[in-house]
């Protein structure tokens, strides 16, 4: 692999400093502030990220000067909380026209450029910078401090973000008592990490893998300097080899299945610079070194000395089960012609999946499958009610981080989804608790964006009773999907639901409808859909794929609960797909499992 040279990242970093609009010393941003309510429909703010990532690489090339820097740093010093009795003292405001600090992040988003830098090239910083710097990272350690003293270990890209500035910003600072604290705290998700996992899943998302990355090699460059930290250091380097190793196993391909993804459009190859990082070969006519954002240069400098040659890509069919939290797993399969995931049980811990202003359901793709040459298919809720739209994944970041639960109002369903795949098989239950809400209609659905196959609808005779496939066909290869009974909104026992085809606006919609109608309150205990799922991973005629499908058999079956009493849609239920009799994927569902869980 090639190092990208400072030559490069110059010309690269000229270009798009050409392409910035300015204001009172930082960067304007055109689009709406979506990353506060506050100025959520606001254009031309000012986020103090990409100023701090601008002065940080240009410092490191060479290309910002001292009077330049100097304006930047100081009015990033203002977007800091700086009074010492305020909650938020250290933190910062995300965008320069913020009232207040709102994000939790900022401090670490704003201050890993700087503190890189510090880390880095301290040569070319200006001297008179560094007493500018010291001050924002003084204030700064009490934020990290008490964000680090009581963390949210469960979130993984913030509080590891948090924990490698407060033992960097100690180590730079000589302040023993703060390093001493962060060394506390790196024990703690070590921990924490070891005996439960990555927490809600930060380890399966290509954007925030990134952002974890950049916090262990910021804590490793730290460790080692200091001997008698050389455990600690030789954990959290085992940690980041495994987030890498992960990434290479899909090969510079978008996740399938993949938690917090920003990707709604469905694109399958994104110019990610982690793929870089990884060492993994470009596709063809791909530049190796293609860069797409500024901050990109800052970890490529922090990066300079783990950067790796090519790594040779594993043969295909290959499948990977990774750990995410507890007993939560993302599955994979990777075909010579598409790939298929799922998460085993989403979301992997309670109350994760929707809160009033934030959650995870409207950024996560939890069931999803690509076709080579194709867009990602996923799985996602379609809610209509109160004149709005509201789906999981989100139809856009803007859309869902203003609208984070999927049904309006303060008390949300219990959103579930049960997987179980094996290879190229795939049975999924997917299920809303306790719906009590005003509503058009309610469906789940695969989103398919451009879909350019060809789609068949096959009614298979199984001995007397007709099981419909939809049918993908892509050329080489093809993907199969059947719905398994579920509960819709007119009945509380599970039944067969009808799959509704639709295409507009270059999606194909293959849903189960849940309810359609008048909007009224929909109060159930439980909706449910179900759905199996064949990938064809070869090219396959008419005459044999209809032969195929004729020999699968479903089987859904009721566990009789003899220990407690179940209503009818809480029964506890077994399925199986088996073709010829040779049971390829079973799925166990317990609705109790997560009432209780």
């Amino acid at each position: 692999m090639t190092i990208i040279k400072d030559e490069e990242l110059i010309k690269f970093f000229n270009a798009k400093r050409n392409e910035l609009m300015w204001k009172d010393g930082l960067i304007v941003i055109q689009e709406p502030a979506h990353l506060s309510r506050e100025l959520a429909h606001t254009t031309g703010c000012r986020p103090g990220r990409e100023s701090a990532e601008y002065y940080a690489a240009g410092i490191a090339l060479g290309e910002v000067n001292s009077q330049e820097g100097m304006v930047i740093l100081r009015e990033l010093r203002k977007m800091q909380v700086t009074d010492p009795e305020d909650s938020r003292y250290g933190a910062f405001y995300w965008y320069m026209e913020d009232t207040r600090s709102i994000n939790a992040n900022a401090a670490f988003f704003i201050l890993m450029a700087l503190v890189g830098l510090r880390l880095t090239r301290p040569n070319r910083i200006p001297a008179e910078h560094i007493p500018f710097q010291n001050e924002m990272m003084a204030s700064a350690l009490h934020w990290f401090t008490k964000e680090c003293s009581h963390p949210i270990l469960y979130y993984t890209n913030k509080i590891l973000s948090d924990g490698a500035l407060l033992l960097a910003i100690a180590s730079l600072t000589d302040s023993e008592e703060h390093y001493r604290l962060a060394l506390n705290f790196f024990a703690r998700w070590e921990d924490y990490t070891e005996r439960r996992g990555w927490g809600w899943g930060e380890n399966c998302s290509v954007t925030y893998i990134r952002v974890i990355l950049d916090a262990l090699q910021t804590a490793c460059i730290v460790l080692e300097q200091v001997s008698e930290q050389s455990g600690l250091h030789d954990r959290l380097r085992r940690r980041f080899h495994q987030l890498l190793d992960y990434v290479r196993f899909h090969g510079r391909h978008e996740f399938v299945p993949t938690i917090r993804s920003y990707n709604f459009a469905g694109n399958s190859k994104n110019g990610y610079l982690i793929w870089l990082l990884a060492g993994i070969p470009p596709h063809q006519g791909e530049e190796s070194g293609s860069l797409n954002l500024i901050r990109e240069i800052n970890t490529l400098l922090l990066f300079e000395n783990e950067l790796i040659g090519e790594h040779i890509v594993s043969p295909v069919p290959r499948t990977r089960s990774e750990s995410i939290f507890d007993g939560s797993q993302a599955y994979t399969w990777i075909g010579k012609h598409g790939r298929m995931g799922s998460i085993n049980r989403f979301p992997v811990m309670p109350g994760c999946y929707q809160q009033d202003s934030w959650g995870l359901g409207w950024q996560s793709f939890p069931v999803s499958f690509c076709a080579e040459n194709e867009r990602v298919a996923y799985l996602r809720w379609f809610v209509k009610g109160h004149g709005l739209v509201r789906t999981h994944p989100a139809v856009s970041q803007p859309d869902g981080y203003l609208n984070t639960a999927l049904f309006q109002g303060t008390c949300h369903p219990n959103v579930q989804a049960d997987a179980a795949q094996e290879e190229n098989f795939l049975l999924v239950v997917r299920s809303l608790a306790n719906v009590h809400h005003s509503v058009e209609e309610i469906a789940d659905e695969w989103l398919l964006h451009r879909f350019e196959g060809k789609l068949e609808l096959l009614d298979i005779d199984m001995q007397g009773t007709i099981r419909q496939w939809v049918v993908l066909q892509y050329g080489a290869s093809s993907v199969a999907i059947t719905a398994l009974d579920g509960i819709a909104a007119d009945y509380n026992k599970r039944a067969g639901i009808s799959v509704a085809i639709s295409q507009e606006q270059e999606q194909l919609r293959i849903r189960q409808v849940l309810y359609a109608g008048e909007e009224r309150m929909v109060s159930r205990p439980r909706l449910e859909t179900g759905w199996g799922v064949v990938f064809i991973d070869e090219p396959i005629d008419r005459v044999a794929l209809v032969s195929l499908l004729s020999g699968i058999q479903l089987n859904d079956e009721y566990v009789f609960d003899v220990e407690i009493p179940r209503e009818e849609h809480i029964k506890k239920r077994e399925i199986s797909l088996c073709i010829e009799g040779n049971k390829k994927v079973s799925l166990t569902v317990d609705p109790l499992k997560h009432e209780f869980a």
